[in-house]
């Protein structure tokens, strides 16, 4: 197996607090080492090495022939936070970089030409109601009735759900007059990318930064990997069989429903 490597600049060791703050705290895996080195990627003196991988983790040394190295730098800040690397011949896959637990979706052939599992966060319901296909954790109100809720690890994801699906699903549902009102919503390439990499993210340890290191993304599998997490292609097909049903009825003139322009 292998993984990706982090290096964080003047910081000669990293507890659970600094890589929570990095974001780093949900990206290592479960075979996660650090060691300090005199001269890191960005070519200062000190910091850590920190690296997620299996029990043949690559070595906990910087070297610029062998590695690929990229800064992290948070959006307004003026410098990076911590580097990310990989071994050059040795790319971390699906398999190296998959969590103990996946959501269920579809398998999509990703840039690196393997089949990545893409998590659906939202089923197909032709009554328009939110029902999630995440992880949910119950609890009780003040009148002792019982209430569900995603659980807290995907309530982002679930919110990245209900904004794609608007974009998705609801100009659909809207010209097929299976919702009132503008449902209409519109999504920038960036913002689709970025919601790309976090819904793999629920099923592999990687983000934005490490899934274009890995150039895992294209603006085709982009719209595959949203069209999943929302149902999308189910919920065509039961918006479909309404149609033809409704045509069946010759009270009804109802046309069929299709993908947005």
């Amino acid at each position: 197996m292998s993984g990706f490597l982090y290096f964080i600049p003047t910081a000669p060791a990293a507890d659970g607090a600094k890589l929570a703050e990095l974001g780093l705290d949900k990206l290592l895996g479960p075979h996660t080492a650090q060691g300090h080195i005199d001269i890191g990627p960005d070519g200062g003196a000190g910091g850590t090495l920190v690296w997620a991988a299996g029990p043949s983790a690559p070595p906990a040394r910087y070297d610029a022939e062998s590695q690929r190295w990229y800064p992290h730098t948070p959006p307004g800040a003026a410098a990076c936070d911590y580097w990310l690397g990989f071994v050059t011949d040795a790319r971390p896959g699906a398999e190296d970089l998959a969590r103990d637990r996946q959501i269920p979706g579809r398998q999509i052939v990703l840039g690196d030409g393997s089949a990545w599992e893409a998590p659906t966060a939202r089923l197909a319901d032709l009554d328009m109601a939110p029902t999630t296909a995440l992880p949910c954790r119950y609890s009780l109100d003040d009148a002792g009735r019982t209430l569900t809720a995603v659980v807290a690890d995907h309530e982002t994801l679930w919110a990245m759900a209900s904004e794609t699906w608007l974009t998705l699903v609801g100009a659909v549902a809207a010209d097929s007059g299976l919702a009132d009102g503008e449902m209409e919503s519109t999504m920038t390439n960036e913002r689709a990318r970025q919601i790309a990499a976090a819904a793999l993210g629920a099923n592999y340890r990687l983000g934005p930064l490490e899934a274009d290191a890995l150039e895992l993304l294209t603006t085709d599998n982009v719209q595959e990997i949203l069209q999943t997490l929302v149902d999308f292609q189910a919920f065509i097909e039961l918006c479909d069989a309404e149609a033809k049903k409704k045509a069946s009825t010759p009270a009804s003139s109802a046309g069929g429903c299709g993908p947005p322009a």
